[in-house]
């Protein structure tokens, strides 16, 4: 914001650019949030409705692209990070139907020992966390 912010009116060319990328910014943090209402699988009239509301095409596109191979290609002016995209289409419950095909260029000794160094990263995490009780009894 402060970056692109014009110095003066005289200055057509920086508002001009301040503008392109604030509608851009807040497109896409439209769609980040359209997202959630066109993917959510709750029923009711009120989700029906929303399931239902007209999407722009670059959205439409993303939603394409993840359900493809789980790609999700950055766009300039989003806000949002690839790993929130990612997290909304699966949470919503998006698999994608087949995937990047460069993983196959990676052997499968190198992807297990990455998941075993993920996986105990997390149980590390899981391990340092007080029980039930021990929050409760140091939280009174």
């Amino acid at each position: 914001l402060l970056g692109r912010f014009p110095a003066t009116a005289a200055f057509a060319a920086e508002r001009q650019d301040y503008n392109r990328v604030m509608a851009g910014t807040y497109d896409h943090l439209r769609d980040f949030q359209s997202l959630h209402l066109v993917l959510a699988r709750y029923g009711g009239t009120f989700w029906d409705k929303a399931r239902g509301v007209a999407v722009s095409g670059e959205l439409r596109h993303r939603i394409a692209q993840f359900a493809a191979r789980g790609e999700v290609a950055p766009w300039e002016e989003d806000t949002m990070p690839v790993d929130s995209w990612r997290a909304l289409f699966v949470g919503h419950g998006v698999a994608p139907e087949t995937y990047i095909p460069a993983v196959d260029r990676t052997a499968p000794e190198t992807l297990k020992t990455q998941f075993r160094i993920m996986l105990g990263f997390v149980k590390d995490q899981v391990l340092r966390q007080p029980t039930h009780d021990e929050y409760l009894h140091r939280n009174r």
